[in-house]
Formats: C-alpha cells, structure tokens, sequence
C-alpha cells in the first residue's frame, strides 16, 4: 500500500507555467465565491462585503503569485517535477493563504493575529481550495499521461515497420574530423550538455565520455541535418536508430536508447522529432 502510494506520487508532472492567469483566476474566484455564497458567518457581516471580499481575493493573489515566484526562480535547481513534488508546492500555497486569510482578518475584525487565528482558517482554507484543485490537478495528470502514451504507442508502431532508404543532404560529411573524439561517430548514441560539461555515451556502454574543449551548441551544428542524430532536448542529442522504445508519461515523450539511457524530449522538439523519425522509419499511422 505504501510502497504504491509512493510509487503513484513519483509519476512524472509538467511544472506549473510561470504566469499571472493562475494567481489572478484562483483569486477572482475566490472573491466571487465569498460575495456570492456568503459562506463562514460572512452573511451576518454587516460591513462593505464586496471590499472584504476583494480583500481576500487579493490575499489569495498574491499568496499564489508569491509561490510561482518562488518556483520560477528555484526550477533550474530542482529535481525532475513529479505528481507528489506538485501535490506539496499546492500545500505550501495553500499554507500562506491561510496565513493571509488570517492576518486580513485581524485588519478587518480587530482580532489579535495569532496561533488560535491562523488554526481556524487552516481547514477553511483547505476545505475551500483543496478539492477543486486536486480535481484538476489529477485529471490534467490523467489526460495528459494518457495523450502522450498514445503519442508513444504511434513511434512504437512505427519503430517495427523499419525500412532502408538513402538519404541526401547538403553536408557530406559528419565524421566530425576536428572533434577529439575517442571513438567513431557511429558507436555514439548520445551527446549530453551536463552544465558546462559535455558528455557523449556509446551503444553499449551508460558510461559518460567527457568531450573537452566543445560547447554543446558547437556539436550541434556539426550534427545538423544528420539522418541519424537529432536534437530532441536542449541539453541531449541521440542517435536515431539507437532508440529501442518510447515511452509517454504526464511531462511528454521518453526515449529508452540501445545503452538503457533514458532521454527526454522536449515538448517543443516533439513535432520535429515525429518529422524525423517518420523519414527515417516511414509512415506515422494517425
């Protein structure tokens, strides 16, 4: 049961988009809500409702705002995003919210901000937020696995219809002369930017090969147009008929390679990927 639990919240999830339409949704709905259900003894108020719901929209603003601000700056630090690492960035939010909610309360009521404050609105706060957006959260989690798995299922297909052609480009040559490399092009299925190391593996090795004295963006260039490398991340380029299998989940498409890598591919490079691929390996049924 646990060990499922776990395994469950270490689904892959995209991170949340760094913008001000979710802050600014999540707050207009909950000054709506207040103005026009009057929940939790707000009926019996007997001041400027409207103001005091604006109030704690804004709270919820900013409170929100304040953690995708705290996310976008934090995201190049942190680990792949998962299910669980997602479900806690909505509990811290949902925390200061409730911090916020009652030190707007204490403004408003004339209350002393304290423990006994801050207990009250922790369940009203959840109760009010938690459900609606764990709704969401895991039915965008579900939609987009499912997207993405069928996306995989389509290179899967694919991938055993193999067929030779010969390919034409305007570069004659990717052996890569002027690069130190230690071994022959062919045997690499792997190039990875590793902050500002670069890294190569081969077909039978997960072994890291350092690359010296070369930026990522520099093999890249060198690899452009090639019918059997492709770039399908910022910081990976793989060996086309290297991959063995492609596999869908929540953050989009994995490539398992020859060597057991696990290469990510990056949404935006998805339709160049499915392009490329289809030229090496023929038709993408729909």
């Amino acid at each position: 049961m646990v060990h499922a639990l776990l395994r469950f919240l270490q689904r892959p999830y995209p991170k949340s988009k760094d913008s001000l339409v979710f802050p600014l949704s999540s707050g207009i709905l909950v000054a709506l809500f207040l103005y026009v259900f009057k929940p939790f003894g707000l009926s019996n108020f007997s001041g400027d409702l409207l103001r005091v719901s604006i109030g704690y929209g804004l709270v919820t603003f900013v409170c929100t705002g304040l953690i995708g601000t705290l996310h976008y700056l934090l995201r190049t630090k942190l680990p792949p995003w998962t299910l669980g690492a997602e479900l806690l960035l909505i509990c811290l939010n949902l925390l200061l919210i409730a911090i916020g909610n009652a030190w707007f309360t204490s403004l408003v009521w004339n209350n002393p901000f304290g423990w006994k404050l801050l207990l009250y609105f922790i369940p009203i706060t959840v109760s009010v937020g938690l459900v609606p957006i764990l709704f969401f959260l895991f039915l965008r989690e579900w939609r987009l696995r499912k997207a993405f798995q069928m996306e995989a299922q389509k290179f899967e297909k694919l991938g055993s219809q193999e067929t030779t052609q010969s390919y034409q480009s305007s570069k004659p040559d990717w052996d890569l002369e002027d690069v130190p490399l230690e071994h022959p092009l062919p045997e690499i299925v792997h190039f990875e930017a590793q902050g500002n190391f670069l890294i190569y593996r081969l077909r039978n090795s997960d072994r890291p090969n350092p690359l010296n004295g070369y930026r990522f963006s520099e093999i890249a260039a060198k690899l452009e147009g090639h019918p059997d490398y492709l770039q399908v991340h910022r910081s990976h380029i793989i060996k086309l008929s290297a991959v063995r299998s492609v596999n869908g989940n929540a953050r989009g498409l994995e490539l398992i390679l020859e060597n057991k890598d696990t290469v990510p591919v990056a949404r935006s490079r998805i339709e160049v990927f499915r392009e490329v691929y289809q030229r090496r390996f023929g038709h993408i049924p729909n």
